[in-house]
């Protein structure tokens, strides 16, 4: 997903793309690196744009920006590269980070991230792990190799360092570096908790299920859909727009990674177990072949030639 949706952002956010922003190599995105600007965002653009070869994925703005504290931009898709990392920017086997600047008054090593600040880069990691979940909830353990996953800051390993060529405090120690260990680190860990199916999944599935009801027919709905849920349902406009269809079915995805997921984490494990319950084997198979039967009517629904069979 290149570009994000803000709706849900504390404080918003908007799309002020670099010219570069679809053009630099494709990345699968694994670890996210914090950053402070040294400066505003608006001057952190226009020098991305216009004086050098490098750029990160987002600003976060700060108090210098008045009223738009805690607003973020998003400068380049995030499933593509941004040189402001080094070595991590695209690694040799095509995964890189996610890079977040944040704005201060010129001096991050005595500024702290302000409050909406802090609550927007909370959103933004959290964002990012449901966009890709490629990345791990867990801190960065090394800067190149295995344990370049999860979250980090751009300093974490030293600089000069495989993140950085040149000697710097990035995002500003002690004052940030401590507010990302006591609080942006924690934040991001616990919300694992939370990625099963959070409050934003269950409105929007609210909002969409009546696209996906109507393709599944009366009498196939079971207790997963009812006519409650296909009152609303367009067929029409679902045909006629295509950008719908790939955000439904884009959103979909993801909640089903979710799904599935929480029924791994029940046995804390990221696999399945050999002595997983045959019970609960079976009734995750039962409820995936349902949605592949879903999945099918939908693409024939669609005029999509269907999919072969693993």
């Amino acid at each position: 997903m290149p570009l994000l949706d803000f709706r849900g952002s504390p404080h918003g956010g908007s799309h002020k793309l670099l010219p570069e922003w679809n053009s630099q190599a494709r990345i699968t995105p694994v670890l996210i690196i914090d950053h402070s600007q040294v400066g505003s965002s608006l001057g952190t653009y226009y020098y991305f744009r216009d004086q050098t070869g490098i750029e990160s994925h987002f600003s976060v703005r700060g108090r210098r920006s008045g009223g738009q504290d805690g607003h973020i931009w998003q400068f380049m898709n995030t499933s593509r590269a941004a040189e402001a990392n080094r070595q991590a920017n695209r690694f040799p086997n095509g995964t890189g980070a996610i890079s977040i600047e944040t704005e201060d008054d010129g001096d991050p090593d005595r500024q702290p991230w302000t409050p909406r600040q802090l609550a927007s880069l909370k959103w933004l990691h959290n964002k990012l792990v449901r966009t890709h979940p490629t990345i791990p909830r867990r801190r960065v353990s090394s800067a190149t190799g295995p344990g370049a996953r999860g979250l980090g800051y751009h300093t974490m390993f030293g600089a000069p360092s495989p993140w950085t060529p040149v000697s710097k405090t990035c995002p500003g120690k002690p004052v940030r570096v401590g507010q990302w260990d006591n609080e942006l680190l924690p934040a991001f860990l616990r919300a694992e908790e939370d990625d099963v199916l959070n409050d934003d999944d269950r409105r929007w599935i609210h909002g969409q299920l009546q696209h996906f009801g109507m393709l599944l027919m009366a009498g196939r709905t079971g207790s997963v859909f009812n006519s409650t849920d296909l009152r609303e349902f367009h067929f029409q406009q679902w045909l006629s727009t295509p950008e719908l269809r790939e955000y439904v079915l884009n959103r979909m995805t993801e909640v089903l990674y979710r799904l599935l997921k929480g029924q791994n984490s029940v046995f804390n494990t990221n696999v399945f177990p050999d002595d997983e319950p045959q019970e609960n084997i079976r009734d995750l198979a039962a409820r995936l072949e349902a949605l592949q039967r879903s999945v099918d009517e939908l693409r024939s629904q669609l005029g999509f030639p269907q999919q072969p069979q693993p």
